[in-house]
């Protein structure tokens, strides 16, 4: 098979605009909740329901494109994320927090769908470039992380309602994904492919290699979302600007996808455990800098945690 680097640079395209939208959502989530709920405790459920409608559409959104295929499935995920940013934009508008958490909701199957461009890059790479297919795709992040924040500051004050010109916003950069999608070639399984078998979803999950590598991901995600989440709102406290939020944000993103370049070299040459236990033993030293002090500084240098 013969790589196509026409669908690579595709699948990267669609990874920045997955990233534009999410960086974007995470930046101002949080801000937007503190001013539409009663109770303050809840400011941050918008990002709650954002990480659960991902992680409760994973599984239908692969089988979906197992079913219609990865160009259709991808479009599939932006068009939910139209809807969902109209609906956020809705909820803005009625000042509604139930509606703007549905919204964001919606959001997060767009995610669902997106967390497979780097396995549809594999699928249009000749055996020996499907590594680094997937890490010029994950590349894709680091423009995402800077357009995302910047987007939504720009729209912010746009229209008399905060933020609701940003979703707007979003909502027609999901629409410039779906015309790039659109044009994602990735060619379906062969039926050897889909009557192959292979291990079982209970097989695997015993592995303890599994376990280490779900419970390594857990931290990560789990502190990704703390730190993406509370920042805009800490900042805020503090009288930063949010303009100084989504700067933060904005280096966090490409923080987590810049080092995508050098982490297969290390893991091929210190092993994933100990790249893991590194960058375990990089966030904590991050988090207790970022702990020490109120400046924007302290903030701005919590984008190595997750590198």
């Amino acid at each position: 098979m013969r790589t196509s680097y026409r669908d690579i640079a595709l699948l990267a395209c669609c990874q920045a605009l997955l990233l534009v939208n999410n960086a974007g959502l995470i930046a101002m989530n949080g801000l937007i909740g503190y001013a539409l709920v009663a109770d303050k405790a809840y400011a941050t459920l918008g990002v709650t329901t954002f990480v659960l409608g991902s992680a409760l559409a994973t599984m239908p959104a692969s089988l979906w494109m197992a079913k219609v295929g990865r160009k259709r499935g991808f479009m599939t995920g932006s068009l939910m994320a139209i809807v969902g940013s109209a609906i956020c934009a809705l909820g803005l508008w009625l000042a509604s927090f139930s509606l703007y958490c549905i919204g964001t909701a919606i959001i997060g199957i767009y995610t669902a769908f997106g967390l497979q461009y780097r396995f549809a890059a594999t699928e249009v790479a000749a055996p020996d470039f499907k590594a680094k297919a997937i890490s010029l795709v994950l590349a894709g992040g680091i423009a995402g992380g800077f357009l995302g924040p910047e987007s939504s500051n720009w729209a912010k004050d746009l229209l008399p309602v905060p933020f609701l010109g940003s979703f707007l916003v979003l909502s027609a950069i999901a629409l410039v994904a779906f015309a790039v999608q659109s044009l994602v070639r990735v060619p379906s399984p062969s039926a050897a492919e889909r009557d192959g078998g292979g291990r079982s979803l209970a097989e695997i999950v015993r592995q303890p290699v599994f376990v280490v590598a779900a419970l390594a991901g857990a931290l990560g995600y789990g502190v990704m979302n703390l730190l993406m989440t509370a920042t805009p709102l800490a900042m805020s406290f503090c009288a930063h600007p949010y303009s100084a939020a989504a700067f933060v944000i904005e280096g966090h993103v490409v923080g987590m996808y810049a080092p995508g370049f050098v982490t297969g070299t290390l893991i091929k040459r210190f092993g994933a455990l100990h790249t893991i236990i590194a960058g375990s033993l990089l966030m904590a030293a991050c988090v207790a800098f970022a702990l020490s002090g109120n400046e924007v500084g302290n903030s701005g240098l919590r984008w190595c945690c997750l590198a």
